[in-house]
C-alpha cells in the first residue's frame, strides 16, 4: 500500500506508541521449497484494537517474537536512548536488536495487514547451504548466545529474563541439534568458548546418554521377558 508508513506513524502518534507490528506474506522466487502461510500472521494472539504494555507485550512475545526488523515500526527514541545497535561482523545479528527492541517497547499495539513481502530466493543469508554459510551461521549463532548471556545482567525484571532466556534456549537447541557437516572439534572448541553453551551443552548430552541408556535397558528388559514366555 503507497500509504503504509503515514498509516502507521498516525497510529503511533494517536495512540502514543512505541512500536508497531504488523503482518506479511511469503512468496518464492526461482527456489523450491516449503514454506509457512501463515508464520507472519499473529492475529491469533493479538487485538488489533487493544494497547499492549510491556509485561503483556513480552507475555506474548514468548510465542510471537520474529527477529526480521521489517516487521514493525518503531518510535526512533526507543532506539538512541537504549543505544540498540545491531551487532557488526556477524549474521543473524537481528536476533540481538529486535529482542533489545522489544525488552524496551512500553506501549505497542498490533495491525493485521500484509504491510511486507516476504522473499525467498536462492543464495540468500537464509536459504544458502554453502560451507562457508554455514560456518558463518554456526559461529554467528555461537556470538549471539554470548550476547543474549550478558542480557540477563542487564535486564533483571521476571519477564524480560524469561523471553531472554527462551531465545537462548532456541539459538542454545539450534547449534546443538544442526552443523554437523562443521568439524567436530572445531564445533566442540567454539562452543566451549561460550559459557551458558557449554554448560547446556553438556548437560544436553549427558541427558542424552542417560535416555539411550535407559532405552536400552528397558529392551534388554523386554527381550528377557520375551524369552522367558517362550
Amino acid at each position: 500500500m503507497p500509504n503504509t508508513l503515514e498509516l502507521m506513524f498516525r497510529k503511533i502518534e494517536k495512540h502514543n506508541m512505541d512500536l508497531i507490528r504488523f503482518s506479511a506474506e511469503s512468496f518464492l522466487d526461482n527456489i523450491d521449497m516449503k514454506i509457512k502461510e501463515s508464520q507472519y500472521d499473529f492475529s491469533e494472539y493479538y487485538d488489533e484494537k487493544k494497547v499492549y504494555d510491556n509485561t503483556k507485550f513480552l507475555e506474548k512475545s514468548l510465542i510471537t517474537f520474529t527477529a526480521s526488523p521489517v516487521l514493525y515500526v518503531v518510535k526512533r527514541d526507543v532506539i538512541i536512548k537504549n543505544n540498540i545497535l545491531f551487532k557488526p561482523g556477524i549474521i543473524l545479528e537481528d536476533n540481538l536488536f529486535t529482542l533489545e527492541v522489544f525488552l524496551n517497547t512500553t506501549r505497542m499495539m498490533y495491525i493485521h495487514q500484509p504491510y511486507y513481502k516476504r522473499r525467498y530466493r536462492p543464495n540468500s543469508t537464509m536459504t544458502d547451504d554453502s560451507m562457508m554459510a554455514r560456518k558463518k551461521s554456526f559461529d554467528s549463532r555461537c556470538i549471539i548466545v554470548d550476547e543474549l548471556t550478558k542480557m540477563l545482567s542487564k535486564y533483571t525484571s521476571k519477564n524480560k529474563v524469561k523471553l531472554i532466556n527462551s531465545r537462548i534456549n532456541l539459538m542454545v537447541a539450534l547449534i546443538i541439534n544442526n552443523y554437523e557437516d562443521i568439524d567436530k572439534k572445531y564445533k566442540q572448541k567454539k562452543i566451549m568458548d561460550v559459557k551458558k553453551l557449554a554448560m547446556k551443552y553438556y548437560y544436553y548430552y549427558t541427558l542424552k546418554k542417560k535416555t539411550h541408556r535407559t532405552w536400552l535397558m528397558i529392551k534388554r528388559i523386554k527381550n528377557l521377558g520375551i524369552r522367558r514366555t517362550k
